[in-house]
Protein backbone atom coordinates (compact mmCIF):
# COMPACT_ATOMS: atom_id res chain seq x y z
CA UNK A 1 0.00 0.00 0.00
CA UNK A 2 1.21 3.58 -0.60
CA UNK A 3 -0.63 5.79 1.65
CA UNK A 4 -0.19 10.17 1.49
CA UNK A 5 -1.34 12.61 3.86
CA UNK A 6 -2.66 15.35 2.63
CA UNK A 7 -3.56 18.25 5.27
CA UNK A 8 -5.67 20.64 4.51
CA UNK A 9 -7.13 24.05 6.55
CA UNK A 10 -9.99 21.83 7.96
CA UNK A 11 -9.49 18.50 6.74
CA UNK A 12 -7.01 15.98 6.45
CA UNK A 13 -7.50 13.43 3.48
CA UNK A 14 -6.07 9.81 3.85
CA UNK A 15 -5.30 8.94 0.06
CA UNK A 16 -4.12 5.00 -0.23
CA UNK A 17 -2.96 2.92 -3.13
CA UNK A 18 -2.98 -0.46 -4.08
CA UNK A 19 -1.37 -2.68 -6.43
CA UNK A 20 -4.57 -5.10 -6.88
CA UNK A 21 -7.91 -5.11 -6.33
CA UNK A 22 -9.17 -3.96 -2.64
CA UNK A 23 -12.41 -4.94 -1.52
CA UNK A 24 -13.38 -3.79 1.88
CA UNK A 25 -13.22 -0.97 4.26
CA UNK A 26 -11.49 1.97 5.77
CA UNK A 27 -12.20 3.15 8.97
CA UNK A 28 -10.64 5.18 12.06
CA UNK A 29 -9.40 2.46 14.82
CA UNK A 30 -11.37 4.30 17.80
CA UNK A 31 -14.53 5.19 15.31
CA UNK A 32 -15.26 2.02 13.29
CA UNK A 33 -18.73 3.29 13.45
CA UNK A 34 -19.27 6.65 12.50
CA UNK A 35 -15.64 7.51 10.55
CA UNK A 36 -15.64 4.19 7.42
CA UNK A 37 -15.41 4.42 3.81
CA UNK A 38 -17.07 1.28 1.75
CA UNK A 39 -14.41 0.49 -0.63
CA UNK A 40 -15.24 -1.95 -4.06
CA UNK A 41 -13.23 -3.08 -6.54
CA UNK A 42 -10.71 -0.33 -6.28
CA UNK A 43 -6.82 0.20 -6.14
CA UNK A 44 -7.09 3.83 -5.47
CA UNK A 45 -9.40 5.25 -2.74
CA UNK A 46 -9.27 8.28 0.06
CA UNK A 47 -10.58 9.23 3.43
CA UNK A 48 -11.83 12.57 4.17
CA UNK A 49 -11.18 13.68 8.29
CA UNK A 50 -12.25 17.02 9.40
CA UNK A 51 -10.30 18.17 11.88
CA UNK A 52 -12.80 19.45 14.61
CA UNK A 53 -15.15 16.54 14.29
CA UNK A 54 -15.38 13.77 17.09
CA UNK A 55 -16.84 11.34 14.29
CA UNK A 56 -13.46 10.01 13.32
CA UNK A 57 -11.46 11.44 16.69
CA UNK A 58 -8.44 13.13 15.01
CA UNK A 59 -6.86 14.59 17.64
CA UNK A 60 -3.99 17.53 17.83
CA UNK A 61 -1.01 16.66 19.23
CA UNK A 62 0.66 19.84 19.38
CA UNK A 63 0.17 22.87 17.29
CA UNK A 64 -0.12 22.28 13.22
CA UNK A 65 0.54 18.58 13.93
CA UNK A 66 -3.11 15.89 14.06
CA UNK A 67 -3.02 12.39 14.19
CA UNK A 68 -5.37 9.19 13.82
CA UNK A 69 -5.28 5.76 13.46
CA UNK A 70 -6.75 3.83 10.22
CA UNK A 71 -7.34 0.99 9.92
CA UNK A 72 -7.45 -1.14 6.00
CA UNK A 73 -9.58 -4.37 6.55
CA UNK A 74 -10.33 -7.33 3.49
CA UNK A 75 -13.64 -8.65 2.72
CA UNK A 76 -12.74 -12.00 1.06
CA UNK A 77 -15.96 -13.02 -1.78
CA UNK A 78 -16.44 -17.13 -1.71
Amino acid sequence: YNVTLDGQANHLIARLYTNKIFNGKVYARHRPNSCVVDVKESMAFEMTMDYSDPACGVKQEEPGRFATDLVLQHVINF
